[in-house]
């Protein structure tokens, strides 16, 4: 029960949970991690691996991973960056290495290399729309069943249900009844006439 809460709150915590396993890799298999944050290594801690080829969204992202480390709940985040992985750290950077955006032909092979990740190895645990270039990558995985649904590991939790969240915002990320990913915060419009 305590591997599936924690699980659980990581995939809200982190958007959107990847694959139908619980335990990820241990960090002496997870070559080309990169981690936003510096946690304390135990050796009976749960690692959740979350993907990106980006750092933009982990930047806002890295504060929440911080704080759940921080936590010490015997689960911990860590950050593979595709980005820095030897085949692709040159990409974007023009002959005086300012990074000038990638090609469309860069964006295809990483977006290429991590679906294979996700498809055919057991290096990923949780992705969000930055985990690629190309973010329809993201929707195309989702609503061809790529990801979890984090509705099932709601059932039989007993701190974190529908009602516990707000069910309407829970709605709008469902895709055919399925709750593949939560957001962080929302905001609320209003227009005064």
């Amino acid at each position: 029960m305590k591997k599936t809460s924690a699980i659980l709150l990581a995939g809200a915590l982190l958007l959107t949970g990847c694959g139908s396993k619980g335990v990820s890799q241990s960090s002496s298999e997870s070559a080309g991690t990169s981690e936003v944050t510096a946690p304390t290594e135990r050796n009976d801690d749960v690692v959740i691996t979350l993907g990106a080829a980006s750092w933009g969204g982990l930047y806002e992202m890295g504060e929440f991973i911080d704080r759940f480390n921080a936590e010490d709940n015997g689960v911990r985040v860590e950050v593979r960056n595709f980005t820095e992985l030897e085949e692709f750290r040159d990409f974007g950077y023009d002959e005086h290495g300012v990074f000038q955006g990638y090609s469309d032909e860069e964006s295809k092979q990483m977006d290429f290399f991590i679906a294979q990740e996700l498809i055919n190895k057991d290096t990923i645990d949780i992705v969000v729309p930055f985990t690629f270039c190309d973010n329809a990558k993201y929707e195309i995985f989702k609503r061809k069943g790529g990801f979890v649904d984090l509705y099932r590991f709601m059932e039989n939790d007993p701190e974190v249900s529908r009602d516990t969240l707000n069910t309407h915002i829970l709605g709008l990320c469902e895709y055919d009844g399925k709750l593949y990913s939560i957001p962080t915060y929302y905001m609320v419009n209003t227009m005064i006439g």
